[in-house]
């Protein structure tokens, strides 16, 4: 019995270490496959959109490299601001149009519920949590990325915090109040800005935005996070406890931005995070037995999927494998194209639209400036015969220069030509161009080559043409990201924090404002209407408080409630009003009787007469008759 215990024990520790290769393998298996899919979409999209993002980003933050001189003699290394203004423009005006209201997201209950309360108070719960949580902050910078790179993508986290907050309590043993630290768990959902540099998905979709998100194969964020953030990840049982390894060559192409990469590598390790379907099988094989999903009964011709989650490391370690939870199922990713292009995922953004006016705004001015420095600096001719050797004809105040024989003779200035005055003329219009192409002008054309701008008809047509532009767009956000994100931070909420937030069935949309470049035009509509408005009148004073509504002055509720205080008429005059209506009412009333006295005198009168006609016509009737006989 005693060699039949170990040699039970080695067989059993055989067993385990085969079921261990087994399931490493199983593991390199569902990462061979999803890698091959990330590598493969990543590699299509860096083929197609690396080069001219460094571009964009290059001339949205005025970075000059070797690649972007414009032809071989060039020194100049200016970069215009007009499509950095383009785009600061644009993202001014989205942040106006959809931070401008206090409650910028509403929620709607059906028709049929009649208590509008509980809606409200959801309402004002999400804004506080999204407030504290950096959630428009957030917004603000997808929508930066959505204006340079075309496509503005977040992802939304759900994860566990505390609450601090300062509390004043008693200490029973000094007898005081003293001030301490109160913490509570609380779940956050957060708001992540992901670059499309960092975001891959499946090439074939066809539709952008969050739909396309949904409808593809899968998607992935890569991002580089620092190793112990991986630790303690590992720590807390999120991740398998196992080696990472190195972290490889750093594949950010961040010397094509004009910017250095971080040679440290073992700070840091590459995390690949899948959203996706992947191969059941591969899926069951990966995990424990515990963990495997339910069989199905297998289709023919089809391979089953399961919607997971997967985290690799380093492109070569599974450090998680599970199954998506979420409510629906659905991926934590919004997304949403700043112009749409047909058939596509990826969008067309400000700088893209301005590109090309750029690059020839930039060659017109650098080769102005370079022009400039051979017209302006000045330049010495000098016969070589009549100079000692090694002599440096350097211009510079104060230096003695050795000549043999006569100064005037052997040396003179010389100066290139001026530039052309037509050339910057030509500036103008490009940067005409770049407006035009963005959206983002303040008019059409210069001055002096169209004076319809110096009309209040003609800058109201242009005006209309930017802010239908500028809402066309705005729409495509609230569609394809706001509505999106607002259902999936509240679905979140109701299944990780369902004490706060009690699961109903609701409609979202969201409330923006006008933003500034229409409040501006509405505003100077409503000043010229209300010169042709008595100030006596009740439209006065409502036109007043549209124009006041559409500033950002302080204090305007203040405003706005004296405003309405001037509306309500003055209890005394109302008084007197009341008092001289009911004396015009009683003076009407005494006349009215009167008349009706008058008539009736009248008609007595006319009666008396009457009747002494008919008596007088019968006396003389009867008189002729007497007579005749």
């Amino acid at each position: 019995m005693a060699t039949e215990e170990p040699k039970e024990k080695e067989e059993a520790g055989e067993l385990e270490l085969a079921s261990q290769a087994e399931q490493s393998a199983a593991r390199d298996a569902i990462v061979n496959w999803v890698m091959g899919k990330v590598t493969s979409w990543e590699d299509w999209r860096d083929e197609n959109y690396r080069e001219a993002w460094n571009q964009y980003y290059r001339q949205w933050r005025g970075i000059w490299t070797e690649r972007d001189k414009t032809r071989d003699s060039e020194r100049s290394k200016v970069i215009p601001p007009a499509l950095s203004q383009a785009v600061e423009a644009a993202v001014a005006e989205q942040e106006e149009a959809l931070f401008a209201n206090k409650n910028w997201i509403d929620i709607s209950d059906d028709y049929m519920d009649q208590d509008k309360n509980d809606v409200m108070v959801l309402r004002n719960l999400l804004l506080e949590d999204m407030e504290w949580n950096g959630v428009p902050a957030a917004i603000s910078e997808i929508l930066l990325m959505g204006a340079v790179y075309g496509t503005g993508i977040g992802k939304i986290l759900v994860d566990e915090t505390q609450k601090k907050k300062i509390v004043n309590i008693h200490n029973p043993k000094l007898d005081v109040r003293v001030d301490a630290v109160q913490s509570k768990d609380y779940t956050r959902c957060r708001l992540e800005p992901v670059s499309p540099e960092n975001f891959v998905i499946d090439p074939t979709v066809m539709e952008s935005g969050t739909e396309g998100i949904h409808n593809a194969l899968g998607v992935a964020h890569i991002v580089t996070k620092p190793r112990y953030t991986i630790s303690d990840k590992q720590r807390d049982g999120t991740y398998f406890s196992i080696d990472v390894g190195n972290y490889g060559a750093d594949e950010n192409d961040l010397i094509e931005k004009g910017e250095t990469t971080f040679d440290n590598l073992e700070d840091k390790t590459k995390i690949v995070e899948y959203y996706g379907k992947v191969p059941k099988t591969l899926f069951d094989l990966a995990l424990d037995d515990s963990e495997k999903t339910p069989e199905e009964p297998e289709e023919e011709y089809e391979e089953q999927f399961v919607e997971a989650i997967i985290t690799i490391a380093n492109d070569a370690v599974l450090l998680r494998c599970i199954k998506n939870e979420f409510l629906f199922e659905d991926r934590p990713f919004v997304a949403y194209s700043f112009e749409k292009v047909p058939g596509k995922f990826w969008g067309r953004g400000v700088c893209e639209m301005g590109l090309h006016p750029q690059l020839a705004l930039t060659a017109m001015h650098r080769a102005q400036l370079d022009g400039l420095g051979l017209s302006v600096h000045p330049m010495l001719a000098v016969d070589a015969t009549k100079v000692p050797r090694g002599t440096s004809f350097k211009v510079i105040p104060g230096k003695t220069v050795l000549i043999n024989g006569n100064p005037n003779e052997s040396m003179r200035e010389f100066r290139f030509p001026g530039i052309d005055p037509n050339s910057w003329n030509a500036t103008a219009d490009l940067e005409r161009y770049i407006q035009m192409g963005t959206g983002s002008m303040d008019s059409a054309s210069p001055l002096r080559a169209n004076r319809r701008n110096e009309t209040m008809g003609g800058m109201s047509m242009i005006m209309g043409g930017v802010m239908k532009r500028s809402k066309r767009i705005l729409q495509n956000i609230e569609r394809n990201f706001l509505i999106p994100m607002v259902e999936k931070m509240m679905h979140r909420y109701f299944q990780f924090s369902p004490d706060r937030y009690t699961p109903q069935d609701f409609k979202f949309k969201v409330v923006g404002g006008l933003g500034m470049m229409a409040r501006e035009v509405e505003t100077q509509q409503l000043v010229n209407l209300i010169g042709f408005v008595p100030p006596q009148s009740p439209a006065f004073f409502a036109i007043l408080a549209g124009i006041i509504n559409n500033t950002s002055i302080q204090h305007k509720d203040a405003v706005l409630a004296a405003i309405e205080q001037g509306m309500q008429p003055d209890p005394g005059e109302q008084a007197q009003q009341q008092a001289a209506a009911e004396k015009t009412m009683k003076q009407a009333k005494e006349i009215d009787s009167r008349i009706q006295y008058r008539q009736a005198q009248t008609a007595n009168i006319s009666k008396k007469h009457e009747l002494e006609s008919i008596k007088t016509f019968t006396s003389l009737t009867n008189g002729s008759k007497n007579g005749t006989k």
